[in-house]
């Protein structure tokens, strides 16, 4: 959810053909009306492309590199730009495709060595330049009638669907992802964005929706291939009845993310939320600071199935047979199709002995 960050990083990716260009374009204008001040970040692909660089002369590892170092310097002059036109309270940075593209246009071997020659890593490229990730699925799956090819578009319809399949996994991890299908026509997807990114930005007021759900542990041998697993500490600054303050690590590959964040509870599945990056010092001075009994250490496993996204957590590493999972919704009424291989034991999402601060006071007794 957005925090106390001055301006929300949104990065809007998805396959060929996706309806990238008119959705921002769409975004752009819907969003002012709201009240939010915009700015957009062109893609950086499409720009070299027209500009006559040609990927395969120059090589694919070559151009990906290139293509993730000029996206920073893009996205970054950008966010410093309108730090000095800032209107008003809530303003937005819509990112035509994001840095974590680059790694479905590579093997995995190839994507790491670009990583360790530059210094990157994932979550610095995925968590943290990105308060939120939405990706929009190409037109070869579900809408083939609208799916065009152009002289930078060239992939089939089985060529278009595998790229986007990629293109989701390559976000998978992220802390606030969410998949936009071809399930209506393009007026309704237009309108699904738009309500993903105001319900990110909290209007009218920045509520979590989630359920959440016991599982099995068997369900942690069935996972997709595609999964990724997050180790995560959070500790309690304040935590009372309805109201909580956390800070929180999210690390893989040795690499680091630190959030704080504040939830009051307005009804029973539904918390208003703000969460805001800090940095992994910040992070050491707080839980220094924290009795460390009432530290949550676990292991986050985050999957995609049927285009929704979901965090599986592990509670092995506090001692606890535990497995929980978790899906973050916009709609309180929105239906969650389980996994057919999950073994759902019970459904937790009202029950205050699983929340997180519970587990950190020691309170829940298996």
């Amino acid at each position: 959810m957005a925090g106390e960050t001055e301006i929300t990083r949104i990065g809007i990716t998805g396959g060929p053909c996706a309806g990238k260009t008119t959705m921002l374009s769409y975004l752009e204008q819907e969003l002012e009306e709201h009240g939010v001040g915009t700015g957009t970040v062109p893609e950086t692909a499409r720009f070299l492309i027209g500009a006559g660089i040609v990927p395969p002369l120059v090589g694919a590892s070559v151009f990906q590199e290139e293509y993730i170092r000029l996206q920073m310097i893009h996205e970054d002059t950008l966010l410093r730009l309108m730090e000095r036109q800032r209107k008003g309270n809530r303003n937005v940075l819509l990112c035509d495709r994001g840095t974590m593209d680059a790694c479905a246009y590579l093997p995995p071997e190839e994507f790491s060595r670009l990583l360790a020659k530059n210094g990157w890593n994932i979550p610095q490229l995925r968590d943290a330049r990105y308060e939120a990730v939405i990706h929009l699925v190409t037109a070869a799956d579900g809408a083939e009638a609208f799916y065009v090819q152009d002289k930078e578009r060239h992939e089939t319809l089985e060529e278009a669907r595998e790229r986007d399949q990629l293109t989701q996994d390559a976000w998978v991890g992220h802390s606030h992802l969410s998949i936009i299908g071809n399930e209506t026509d393009f007026e309704g997807k237009k309108r699904r964005v738009l309500q993903q990114i105001l319900h990110h930005l909290g209007m009218p007021v920045p509520l979590e929706i989630e359920k959440k759900y016991r599982v099995g542990r068997a369900s942690l041998n069935s996972l997709p291939r595609h999964a990724q697993k997050i180790s995560i500490e959070q500790g309690y600054v304040v935590a009372r009845d309805g109201f909580e303050e956390r800070v929180r690590k999210r690390s893989q590959d040795g690499h680091s993310v630190c959030y704080r964040t504040i939830k009051e509870k307005v009804r029973p599945g539904v918390r208003r939320e703000h969460e805001y990056q800090i940095s992994v010092e910040e992070y050491e001075n707080v839980a220094r600071m924290l009795p460390r009994n009432t530290i949550v250490m676990k292991d986050r496993w985050c999957f995609l199935s049927d285009r929704q996204y979901f965090e599986l957590d592990d509670l092995s590493p506090m001692g606890l047979d535990l497995c929980l999972l978790e899906i973050e919704l916009t709609d309180i009424q929105q239906t969650v199709v389980m996994p057919s291989w999950m073994e759902v034991i019970e459904d937790v999402t009202d029950n205050k002995t699983y929340s997180n601060r519970e587990i950190a006071f020691g309170s829940l007794v298996l």
